[in-house]
């Protein structure tokens, strides 16, 4: 277990929150937590200590894990690093591992669901202030239980005292931009965080 530090949230959610998940025993949990398609601790949350804080909100987990990086986490970190954060954590709509969206689950798993919805709930009662980076992109689109994870999630966040970003304009279809954006819409590390009215969002796209 990591030493819990009050001043270092980040620090602080990994003491709490994960041994109550990656330490069990039963075969519930462990077939849930240790299949490869799970996101288990990188799909979840993927941080660094700190108490300057860049929340990211992304849409699945990749390929990223506690030993490797994939090229959204590098993105995300180097995003991060260049503006100064001293703290970075990666938190998904739905968090099945999966690269291409044709693997992900057509019907939602609700315990996926509830056992994310948790985590963010830690994140909100341990996280006080924070910059939201949001960064799933159009393919929240691609499922329709997306976007209503999507407000679920956020309305653990509705109390607290956080400034949400996109990077760079946002799309045509007003989502904000994914890390690996590509054509007219292309992620560039000479754009800029761009304050993102989460309001009108919710309000035209749900």
């Amino acid at each position: 277990m990591l030493p819990v530090s009050s001043s270092d949230p980040i620090s602080l959610l990994f003491s709490l929150t994960f041994p109550c998940f990656l330490e069990r025993s039963s075969s519930e949990w462990s077939s849930c937590w240790q299949t490869p398609n799970y996101g288990a601790r990188t799909g979840l949350l993927q941080g660094n200590s700190g108490n300057n804080l860049l929340l990211t909100i992304g849409l699945n987990p990749s390929r990223a894990d506690h030993q490797r990086a994939d090229p959204t986490w590098t993105r995300i970190r180097r995003v991060a690093e260049q503006k100064g954060y001293e703290g970075v954590l990666l938190l998904n709509i739905y968090p099945q591992r999966a690269t291409h969206m044709q693997d992900i689950d057509l019907q939602a798993r609700s315990e996926y669901h509830q056992l994310n919805l948790h985590f963010w709930q830690r994140v909100a009662s341990i996280v006080p202030q924070a910059d939201v980076w949001c960064a799933w992109g159009a393919t929240l689109s691609h499922r329709t239980y997306f976007r209503p994870f999507l407000l679920d999630l956020l309305h653990t966040f509705s109390h607290k005292a956080y400034r949400y970003w996109s990077w760079g304009s946002l799309l045509s279809s007003h989502h904000p931009r994914h890390p690996l954006s590509r054509g007219k819409f292309a992620f560039t590390y000479a754009d800029d965080f761009v304050s993102f009215d989460l309001k009108a969002y919710i309000q035209e796209q749900m």
